[in-house]
């Protein structure tokens, strides 16, 4: 196990099931589990300090104590990136060669969202 220590701000896990991929956002007091990959952004978009990927074969888990943001890893071999405070990334990448649609259940979030990836990638929201 390794514990990586970042000052608190948005952090994002991946997590996959056989169901498929799920994106987790931490919302800063409850603790995350997952596995491949996690964003640790700081707490400001314009920040000048570094956003960090740490990428896993392992579980990671994340846990918020005192204003800072634990990260464990649970690989010997994990690799933790250093990116600008918001980094790009086509999370969707390797699904752009092949039409998909996505179902997002967002409860009562206004109607408001549309996606398209050179019209391969449909985003359908459900009312």
């Amino acid at each position: 196990m390794r514990t990586l220590s970042f000052p608190a701000g948005p952090v994002f896990l991946l997590d996959a099931d056989d169901g498929g991929r799920h994106v987790l956002p931490a919302d800063g007091a409850a603790g995350l589990t997952g596995r491949d990959r996690c964003w640790v952004l700081p707490a400001a978009p314009d920040s000048a300090d570094p956003a960090w990927m740490i990428t896993a074969g392992g579980a990671i888990a994340v846990r918020f104590s005192g204003g800072a943001c634990q990260v464990i890893v649970d690989d010997p071999d994990a690799t933790v990136t250093r990116h600008r405070a918001r980094p790009n990334e086509f999370v969707l990448r390797n699904l752009a060669s092949t039409a998909r649609t996505f179902r997002l259940d967002l409860g009562a979030a206004p109607q408001v969202v549309r996606v398209a990836a050179g019209g391969q990638i449909t985003v359908e929201l459900i009312p």
